[in-house]
């Protein structure tokens, strides 16, 4: 007796052709740019703030300073002059002490000078003709006014630009402030003079200070930021380059499984056809026990030949060699053969089928090969851990598709475990190994067939009381598979 070799694999089957589009590595660099320099701007930007806010309430703190040693000084020059304060308000200021004052208010760079009694009569008001427009003397800011009738001092700062904009923009202003005139001795307070001063060249000062200390900021800023770059760039090239070895490393095994796949899949297949012949008796009786070695013979080579197409098929699809063959689907009919498969089994397992398929025909375009696999492979996951329940397998139309669904009432799925159940090689804690558990491929295939035909498989499962599988086909695949 002669037996064949079956021919080898053709080439065509093994990894080499990608279809599919690889996922994209995850940018770090790229990330870490564009989120740090948003960082670093708002930063930069809200230390600005913060800084033109110090620095204009120290520049406030010391114009208030200023604007009573300037009141003290113009009550000095008044009292060296001849004028007393008991002479202020009953006769004006004469001609040559109102000159000094004028000179002294430019030097001080005061537009306006008023001085009023602690009852809120002008006493006096100077003025420089051009510099500012005149403040009426009568306008009080009554709260101001009492403070500084009390011994303490204010001030208003009336900018037309906002405080941090102060360092890009050239403005001018002015401030108000009310500040105590008192006697020498013993310090009382015995009037209230209003200083309005140009802070045309105090802004200056104030826009080179807030300049300098954004340029400071921005240089701390960009240092960090740079040595940080540098760090991740460096972080980012050690990623990739291992990202890379991975994926070569990943390719390498895969065309491995598959070569070896293919090679421990031609013997079988001899072996498969020789015990076959034997058990046909077509040359001599075969006694009772050399009939059973040879159909467990059989049964064993039967699962290891599955396993083998199953390892060749996860190789061809992680590789993105599979092609999809387009032909008209009708499901109805795809369940019936799929399930018509799987008899042996739902006798095995003491498990009945109820098949609802849909009032009508429903045709989608698609791999009907790859259909009856996705269908027998969750049907046959469902009998197997049925616990000898019935297992209900439901055809419903939708408005672009059709759902295909497989429902048990088993164990279940715990919450925890729903997540690792499309994995490779996955072993659920619930599961004992058994000889019917296979390779722990068969969801990942299943997961990885619909993706290509542009559908969707999702589980519902409750422990206890059963799961779901519930495979969402489109009517039409995506253009790149068709």
């Amino acid at each position: 007796m002669n037996l064949q070799t079956p021919k080898p694999m053709s080439s065509s089957l093994l990894p080499v052709v990608s279809t599919t589009t690889a996922k994209e590595p995850f940018h770090l660099l790229r990330y870490f740019t564009t989120a740090s320099l948003i960082v670093i701007l708002l930063a930069y930007l809200a230390s600005g703030y913060a800084g033109g806010w110090l620095i204009y309430g120290s520049f406030l703190e010391n114009e208030r300073e200023e604007s009573e040693n300037i009141a003290d000084a113009f009550a000095d020059l008044a009292t060296s002059s001849g004028f007393p304060p008991e002479m202020w308000g009953k006769v004006n200021f004469p001609g040559p002490l109102k000159n000094k004052l004028l000179i002294e208010m430019e030097d001080f760079g005061v537009v306006q000078f008023t001085l009023y009694g602690l009852d809120g009569r002008v006493l006096e008001d100077l003025t420089l003709e051009g510099k500012a427009k005149r403040t009426n003397p009568q306008l009080v800011d009554k709260n101001s006014f009492h403070t500084a009738s009390q011994g303490g001092k204010t001030i208003d700062w009336y900018s037309r630009v906002w405080t941090p904009l102060l360092p890009f923009v050239r403005s001018q202003g002015v401030t108000e402030t009310y500040s105590p005139i008192r006697e020498p001795h013993p310090g009382k307070v015995m009037a209230v003079a209003r200083t309005n001063r140009d802070l045309a060249p105090v802004l200056e000062q104030v826009r080179y200070t807030l300049l300098t200390w954004m340029l400071v900021v921005g240089l701390v800023c960009l240092a960090v930021f740079s040595i940080l770059w540098l760090l991740v760039r460096k972080a980012d090239r050690i990623i990739k380059a291992q990202h890379q070895d991975l994926k070569d490393l990943n390719h390498r095994k895969d065309e491995f499984l598959a070569i070896c796949s293919h090679d421990i899949r031609s013997p079988l297949t001899g072996v498969q056809a020789g015990t076959k012949v034997l058990l046909a008796e077509r040359k001599a009786p075969l006694t009772e026990f050399q009939r059973e070695i040879l159909v467990e013979n059989e049964k064993s080579v039967r699962v290891m030949l599955d396993l083998v197409n199953t390892l060749l098929d996860m190789a061809r699809l992680e590789a993105g060699a599979e092609a999809l063959h387009i032909e008209p689907v009708e499901v109805n009919q795809a369940v019936r053969d799929a399930t018509m498969l799987l008899k042996g089994m739902l006798q095995q397992h003491h498990v009945t089928l109820d098949l609802q398929l849909a009032p009508s025909e429903v045709t989608l375009q698609g791999d009907r090969l790859k259909i009856l696999r996705m269908i027998s492979n969750v049907v046959s996951n469902a009998i197997k851990h049925a616990q000898g329940k019935p297992v209900t397998v439901r055809v419903v139309p939708k408005e672009n598709g059709v759902c295909v669904s497989v429902i048990d009432r088993g164990h279940g799925i715990r919450e925890e475990d729903l997540k690792l159940l499309f994995d490779k090689f996955t072993s659920l804690s619930h599961k004992k190994k058994s000889r019917d558990d296979g390779t722990g491929l068969g969801l990942s295939i299943v997961q990885k067939l619909i993706t290509l035909h542009g559908g969707s498989v999702h589980v519902e499962s409750e422990l206890g009381k059963g799961s779901a599988f519930h495979l969402n086909f489109p009517l039409q695949p995506p253009p790149q598979t068709a």
